[in-house]
C-alpha cells in the first residue's frame, strides 16, 4: 500500500456520502476530502469555468501528496473533463 491519500473533491455535502464509502471500502486507505463549497453548484458553470475550478482543486491535492485525485461531483463528469489530470 502506498502511505500517500487518496483526494477528492465535490462542490457540495453531496459527496460527503460517497467520500465515506470508499472509507468504508477502503479502511486502511488515507484520504483528503476537499468541499469545494464555494464554487457550489458546479451545475450552472460553463464548462470552461468548470475546468479551471477542477484544476484548481487538483492542484491543492497534488500540493497535499495525494496519490489519486478524483472529483465526486457528477457535473465534473458530465461536461467533459477528460483532459484534466486526475492521476500524476
Amino acid at each position: 500500500m502506498n502511505n500517500k491519500s487518496i483526494g477528492f473533491f465535490d462542490s457540495g455535502i453531496g459527496g460527503i456520502t460517497i467520500w465515506q464509502s470508499i472509507i468504508n471500502l477502503l479502511p486502511n486507505e488515507n484520504t483528503i476530502y476537499l468541499a469545494d463549497s464555494i464554487n457550489s453548484p458546479y451545475g450552472t458553470k460553463t464548462k470552461e469555468e468548470l475546468t479551471k475550478i477542477c484544476e484548481k482543486n487538483i492542484e491543492f491535492l497534488i500540493n497535499k501528496g495525494c496519490k489519486i485525485k478524483k472529483p465526486l461531483e457528477k457535473e465534473a463528469f458530465f461536461k467533459d473533463i477528460r483532459k484534466i489530470r486526475i492521476f500524476k
